[in-house]
């Protein structure tokens, strides 16, 4: 008798060997099909955990951008940029067309210090989709970080035209023109997305951060303080501030700043050592 495998047997032995790269068989895209619309559902529940290991099961039985798709937007919602990027990018390399997906991955790229992968995939998304907000938003605002003011404020201000009296879009145009140097137009974008969203705390503090390079000192502790009574643990509120009572010589609210800053956890060892630097000097005041 042949050590060899009949043909019959060899033909069983090719879904098994191939696994996910076989197109699943009718049932078996149904059934991923059922799992993946249960995994959606947990997503939608907030129970995230039960999403990720259903979309996981699903994954196992159809290779699919849509699951990929949604295994990296619930990773990104974890804040584990590496498992997010690594299903967003196997999602995009089954479905390249896709501005979304393009998106979501540049913004994750972004979230994770990777500039350069973010503005690629960004760029190839504007090219899919050039009227999209998010992409123009973001690429725009990738842009501005990096001191590229050429083209971030024409994006931004493309959004705008596209969708007026976006409070995200106005914020993200005012801290564009702050950092470029306009100072008026930062105040005059900051002030109308807060007229709109007054419950954003990051929008009082862009705003106060004008008014200090503005020297409004009045001004940016006001919107400082109104920052701090939206989120008490904004600690580059705290920071700023105890900088502004400190030139102010108001040494203990400026020593209850730092110290507050140092509780939330100072941006470095070195910072932290210079804050407590400040702290010991203004209290021997």
């Amino acid at each position: 008798m042949s050590a060899h495998p009949s043909r019959a047997v060899r033909r069983a032995l090719v879904p098994a060997l191939l696994g996910l790269w076989v197109l699943p068989a009718p049932a078996r895209a149904d059934e991923a099909d059922a799992i993946y619309k249960t995994c959606l559902a947990h997503k939608r529940d907030g129970k995230n955990d039960e999403a990720i290991q259903t979309c996981l099961k699903a994954l196992e039985l159809r290779k699919s951008a849509a699951v990929l798709g949604t295994l990296g937007s619930l990773f990104r919602a974890r804040m584990d940029w590496k498992k997010s990027i690594e299903y967003y990018e196997q999602a995009v390399a089954l479905q390249p067309q896709a501005a979304e997906l393009r998106l979501n991955l540049g913004a994750v790229y972004a979230r994770a210090g990777r500039r350069p992968e973010a503005t690629a995939q960004l760029e190839k998304a504007k090219e899919l989709a050039p009227n999209d907000i998010d992409v123009l938003r973001n690429l725009g605002t990738i842009y501005s970080q990096e001191k590229d003011f050429a083209r971030a404020l024409p994006l931004l201000e493309k959004a705008n035209q596209l969708r007026p009296n976006h409070p995200e879009i106005l914020n993200n145009l005012g801290v564009a023109h702050r950092k470029a140097g306009h100072l008026d137009e930062a105040v005059k974008y900051l002030e109308k997305a807060i007229e709109l969203q007054p419950q954003a705390p990051d929008y009082h503090f862009n705003l106060a951060t004008v008014y200090r390079r503005k020297n409004k000192t009045e001004d940016a502790i006001r919107e400082y303080e109104k920052a701090l009574a939206l989120d008490a643990r904004h600690k580059e509120a705290h920071y700023d501030l105890g900088i502004l009572y400190e030139q102010k010589r108001e040494h203990e609210k400026a020593v209850a700043h730092f110290e507050r800053y140092l509780e939330l956890g100072a941006a470095s060892a070195k910072e932290a050592s210079e804050v407590k630097g400040k702290i010991k000097t203004l209290k021997g005041k």
